[in-house]
C-alpha cells in the first residue's frame, strides 16, 4: 500500500534506459520494480503454491543484473511473512530456468556478436533453483513438490536456448527443440507416464504459440508439442513474450 510503484507498471518489467547496457541494445531492468514485486509476494505469500519463473530473470546476463536479482530473490522472494510467529520464514516453493537473456555472454569485438555456449553465470548465481546435472544433454531439471500424502507437483523444466556457435544478434530470440533434447523428454515422459502419484508441468522459456514472429520462435515446436499430447500433459508454462497469455495449443493449455 505505501509503495509508489502500481502493480500493472511493475509487469512493465524494462526500463527504457540502455546506458547500463554493454552493447548499448539491449534494455536493463529497473531493480526497484523486481523488488517491489517482491515485497507484494511476501505480503500475500502464503497464499501462493509455487512461485514460477520462466527465464529472463536477467537482461543482459551480466554480473550486475544476475546479482541483483539474485540478491532480491535471495533475501525477499524466498521469504513469506508467518502471521502466528510475526516473522519471515523461506518461501519453499520456487522454481526457474534460465531464459534467452540470461544465456548472453557478451563478446568485445569489432562486430558484436553473441555466445550463449559459454556463459555459466546463471549457474553460479541460481544453481540451488536450476541444476540439470543429471540430465543428459543438460538441458534438463526435474523437481518435485509433495502435495500431499499421496500426490506430487513435479515441474519438468527445459532449457531451449542456443549453445552451439555464434547467434546473430537479431536471432537471440529463437529457441530450439533439439532432437536430443526431445529424446531425453521422451525417456521421462515415459517413465512418468507410468507413475499415478506424480502431477507433471511442463516449464520453458520459448512459448510455441508463436509462428510467425521470427524474433520468438521455437525451431520444431510442433515435434515438442506433439510429445507433450502423446503423454497427456495438460500445463505448459512459458515465459519470453513478457505478456499474459492463457491459450490452448490443440489439447495442451499454455500459460
Amino acid at each position: 500500500k505505501d509503495n509508489e510503484i502500481g502493480f500493472l507498471e511493475i509487469l512493465e518489467y524494462y526500463n527504457s534506459n540502455n546506458q547500463n547496457d554493454e552493447l548499448g541494445i539491449f534494455t536493463t531492468y529497473d531493480s526497484s520494480k523486481l523488488d517491489s514485486l517482491a515485497k507484494i509476494i511476501i505480503e500475500i505469500g502464503s497464499q501462493i503454491d509455487f512461485i514460477i519463473i520462466t527465464g529472463d530473470i536477467s537482461s543482459t546476463s551480466s554480473e550486475k543484473d544476475l546479482k541483483v536479482s539474485s540478491q532480491i530473490i535471495t533475501s525477499t522472494i524466498e521469504k513469506i511473512y508467518d502471521e502466528d510467529n510475526n516473522s519471515l520464514i523461506p518461501h519453499p516453493n520456487i522454481v526457474m530456468l534460465p531464459g534467452n537473456h540470461d544465456r548472453l555472454c557478451i563478446i568485445k569485438q569489432s562486430i558484436p556478436k553473441l555466445s550463449m555456449a559459454t556463459n555459466l553465470n546463471f549457474e553460479t548465481y541460481f544453481n540451488t533453483y536450476w541444476n540439470p546435472s543429471h540430465s543428459q544433454t543438460k538441458k534438463i531439471h526435474y523437481e518435485a513438490f509433495k502435495i500431499n500424502e499421496e500426490k506430487k507437483v513435479l515441474f519438468i523444466k527445459i532449457d531451449f536456448s542456443f549453445t552451439r556457435d555464434f547467434v546473430n544478434i537479431c536471432n537471440i530470440g529463437k529457441g530450439n527443440a533439439t532432437q536430443d533434447i526431445l529424446d531425453e523428454l521422451e525417456q521421462g515422459l515415459s517413465k512418468i507416464s507410468q507413475d499415478n502419484s506424480l502431477i507433471p508441468f511442463i516449464m520453458l522459456h520459448y512459448s510455441p504459440l508463436y509462428d510467425t514472429s521470427k524474433d520468438l520462435i521455437l525451431i520444431n515446436r510442433k515435434k515438442f508439442i506433439t510429445l507433450l499430447e502423446k503423454y497427456k500433459i495438460k500445463y505448459l508454462f512459458c515465459g519470453h513474450t513478457h505478456s499474459n497469455e492463457f491459450k490452448n495449443y490443440n489439447s495442451v493449455k499454455v500459460v
